[in-house]
């Protein structure tokens, strides 16, 4: 079950690119022609058209100064690099989080109980970002398919993987995940192929993100729950869809593993501890998205005044 932040459930097996849209629609409205070489006059309707049909010659003294940035043309000098800089394509503001679906004696999966609520928390809107959640079945098959997928679908900016544990008694967030041995079957009594994530890979991966800042905001915040950090995801689905989303992206992903429902924790509260990481997260991944200050030569030396 796939999640987005209007609370619209698409079936995983449905999800897939949008239908193109039909063209067949009526025509737009001709542009207009542009104006005469050297017209300076804005076009009719411009915020900068206040009626006056007077021109400016383009070698004029006062076309050339309304040419300039206010600052430039108050000194006579001109910045010789612009001063904004244009950001590279990247991800989307979208937040991935993921639970799993029944297995074995989880006959209600904690991870998935805590994942469900975080919409209703508003966790994406509070952040400005997309939230879309899924329920991910306990089946190979589906996570190596779906989770190549997901990220190429919607090029998450973070993405954090939940899990269920029978051995924490804390919110754990793991820092690495292994490429195998997955000899475990799964609900299906399956295995992944080799018994391995995807072959060509190294036999662990790690992730980027300072998990250790994590757990210190959570114990910092409003929630009452406890967070540690760990090397031992399992050779599970938990260690499998981890090392899936770490060959996508490191420095974008994370799993964090949930107790049993009441072990110590309700629902609510492993959502409100969920809600913290996410914040967390986000604020880092935020910061490492950011463009490398870039120096300006703003002086005047080689320029000449009038």
């Amino acid at each position: 079950m796939l999640l987005a932040s209007m609370d619209l459930s698409v079936a995983p097996e449905q999800t897939g690119q949008q239908a193109a849209t039909d063209s067949s629609g009526p025509e737009s409205p001709a542009e207009p022609s542009p104006p005469p070489a050297g017209d300076t006059t804005p076009p009719a309707g411009s915020p900068h058209n206040d009626g006056d049909t007077h021109k400016l010659s383009p070698s004029s003294p006062a076309a050339q100064t309304a040419a300039l940035p206010p600052k430039s043309a108050a000194t006579g000098a001109v910045p010789r690099h612009p001063l904004s800089v244009t950001r590279e394509p990247g991800p989307d503001d979208v937040i991935f989080v993921t639970g799993f679906g029944p297995f074995g004696h989880h006959e209600v999966n904690a991870s998935w109980q805590a994942v469900s609520r975080l919409h209703s928390m508003g966790v994406g809107e509070q952040l400005g970002a997309k939230l879309i959640i899924e329920e991910v079945p306990v089946k190979y098959e589906y996570v190596m398919r779906e989770i190549p997928r997901r990220w190429k679908q919607l090029r998450p900016r973070l993405v954090v993987h939940v899990g269920v544990s029978s051995y924490t008694m804390t919110l754990q967030l793991e820092r690495v995940a292994h490429n195998g041995p997955y000899c475990r079957g799964d609900v299906l009594q399956q295995t992944p192929p080799e018994q391995r994530c995807l072959s060509g890979q190294p036999s662990t991966l790690c992730c980027r993100l300072d998990l250790a800042r994590t757990c210190r905001a959570i114990g910092g915040s409003a929630s009452a729950i406890d967070a540690t950090v760990s090397d031992d995801p399992g050779h599970y689905l938990c260690g499998f869809i981890y090392f899936m989303s770490l060959a996508q992206d490191p420095a974008r992903t994370v799993f964090v593993h949930v107790p049993p429902l009441g072990m110590p924790y309700t629902a609510n509260q492993m959502a409100t501890g969920l809600a913290e990481v996410v914040r967390d997260l986000w604020h880092q991944v935020l910061q490492l998205d950011q463009p490398p200050p870039r120096p300006l030569d703003l002086s005047c030396s080689d320029q000449q005044r009038p």
